[in-house]
């Protein structure tokens, strides 16, 4: 990404590994890819090679040139990382996860992590799933377990500070506690630039942490914030359910932290509930669906009432969560089948179709600036080498010289059998127009009328002025006087007109074809 002149923020998705995952997982997400071993990752040059070309669609953006995590005995922490380069400064982005080691029988595996493996330099940022807690970056911690207090001494050794607000990040299944086991820490100095906060729930028990990194040493770019309405309050509910909520005894000894804590929970929930904000920002196109929205609302709601002392509030949450992934999957079938049956079936679309079908397959693009190709055996590097043999490979299309006499032979093909209509009508009327009619009587006798219209402007009134003359001709030609008159046209404006009688008539040919009959 261009990082000159201006600032980026950067929402960095941190995301759990999978179980048992292993670092030669190929799952087509470079970027993302767990390493099991430090030693496999500094050893690993295909990896290398693979964000290389991956980061190439994106100028600024590439791998990390070193191991950034030297621990050769720790064989249970995954890292992978990325460099996002500038002009004047670059910012490593070290992804990392410490899995859960338990001291069981069933669990071998050994707790080797060492933070000061990792680098602390000016230009580093790590987010990850640490599994520790400590009140640096857990509100709900009241003591630091081993692992957290370790993280924490080792940032007050190296003077890194963690970027946390303190918020849970992390909902059990199991429980339904809500603690902050994610961590995200840098340098001092990157910190005065960076800003932290929570995503929106995307179905996890992790909620999504976004860091903002300002590349400039320019202010801030201001962004408008969401504003209470107060005059527009329901405090009388905004007071009942405070009163309701706090009239609840305490758990057996509670602490003050837990006393603070569960009032400004309070507090903050019935201020969502009941004092309307402003200035949002507009929700995305594809996730308007009603019943999309309703679903999400409920395991936000589920969420934020979700308590460790009441099971069933688990329950709720964990069913919330299920119904808003099989109504997200589920909505998002539809409207892409939509989406392909309305956008994608245009022939003006075709570009943006073979770009999706190549995503899909994982195909790449030979053709891609920036990027070397080959050609005959030949490596292509410059734009005019590539332009070069473009041009051998498809000139041979513009040698297809049309022949007038074969287009002619083929459109008469393509036009004999096929119906002619004219419906009289055109943009801004045509000069000298006219109408026509056939009349066709029992004995087979055919006549043809043509009449002088002046200026047409609508398929209605050339039909309207076609029976006006055929009325007039069958008035001054009498024959047939027994038999019935019917009148056929190509569309239905005129006669729709006509059938509602001569008393409904408002203009003059009406009221003639009418007398005339």
């Amino acid at each position: 990404m261009p990082m000159e002149a201006f600032r980026t923020r950067m929402g960095l998705r941190v995301d759990e590994p999978r179980a048992g995952g292993s670092g030669n997982s190929n799952d087509g997400n470079t970027a993302r890819r767990a390493f099991r071993s430090p030693a496999e990752f500094a050893a690993c040059t295909s990896v290398d090679q693979e964000l290389s070309r991956v980061c190439r669609r994106r100028p600024g953006v590439g791998p990390l040139e070193e191991p950034a995590f030297k621990s050769p005995d720790d064989d249970t922490t995954e890292v992978c990382g990325v460099r996002i380069l500038n002009s004047d400064r670059h910012l490593n982005i070290l992804n990392i996860y410490r899995p859960p080691i338990r001291n069981t029988e069933e669990d071998e595996r050994e707790d080797r992590f060492d933070p000061r493996a990792l680098p602390v330099d000016e230009t580093t940022l790590l987010v990850g799933d640490v599994n520790a807690h400590h009140p640096l970056w857990d509100a709900q911690c009241e003591a630091a377990d081993r692992v957290g207090q370790r993280i924490a001494d080792w940032m007050d050794e190296v003077g890194w500070l963690p970027l946390n607000s303190g918020e849970p990040t992390h909902s059990s299944y199991r429980s339904g506690s809500s603690t902050a086991p994610d961590l995200a820490a840098c340098s001092s100095g990157l910190a005065r630039r960076a800003s932290w906060r929570l995503g929106p729930d995307l179905g996890s028990d992790h909620l999504p942490m976004v860091v903002s990194v300002r590349t400039t040493p320019g202010s801030a770019r201001r962004i408008r914030k969401t504003k209470p309405a107060f005059h527009k309050a329901d405090w009388v509910a905004f007071r009942e359910e405070c009163e309701a909520a706090l009239s609840e005894p305490p758990a057996p000894r509670c602490t003050a932290q837990s006393l603070a804590t569960r009032f400004t929970e309070v507090l903050q929930r019935a201020s969502g509930r009941h004092i309307p904000s402003g200035a949002r920002a507009d929700p995305k196109p594809w996730a308007l669906d009603p019943e999309l929205q309703l679903a999400i609302a409920e395991r936000r709601e589920a969420r934020q009432l979700l308590r460790q002392d009441d099971p069933d509030s688990r329950v709720r949450w964990i069913a919330a969560k299920r119904r808003a992934a099989e109504v997200e999957q589920r909505v998002s079938r539809t409207h892409f089948r939509e989406f392909v049956e309305t956008t994608l079936n245009k022939p003006a679309s075709l570009g943006r179709v073979s770009k999706i079908l190549k995503k899909w397959e994982g195909a790449s693009d030979d053709h891609r600036p920036g990027e070397a190709m080959t050609h005959n055996g030949r490596l292509l590097a410059s734009d005019k080498e590539k332009a070069a043999a473009f041009i051998q490979t498809y000139a041979h299309v513009s040698r297809q010289v049309r022949v007038p006499k074969l287009d002619k032979e083929a459109k008469h093909k393509w036009t004999h059998n096929r119906p002619s209509s004219c419906h009289g009508s055109a943009s801004g009327g045509i000069t000298d127009g006219g109408a026509g009619a056939f009349i066709e009587r029992p004995d087979g006798e055919v006549t043809e009328l043509r009449i002088a219209a002046g200026r047409l402007c609508s398929s209605y009134r050339a039909e309207m002025i076609a029976l006006q003359a055929a009325a007039d001709y069958l008035t001054d030609n009498p024959a047939h006087e027994e038999d019935p008159i019917i009148f056929c046209t190509d569309s239905m404006a005129a006669l729709a007109r006509l059938r509602e009688g001569p008393t409904a008539q408002t203009t003059p040919l009406g009221i003639q074809i009418w007398r005339a009959l």
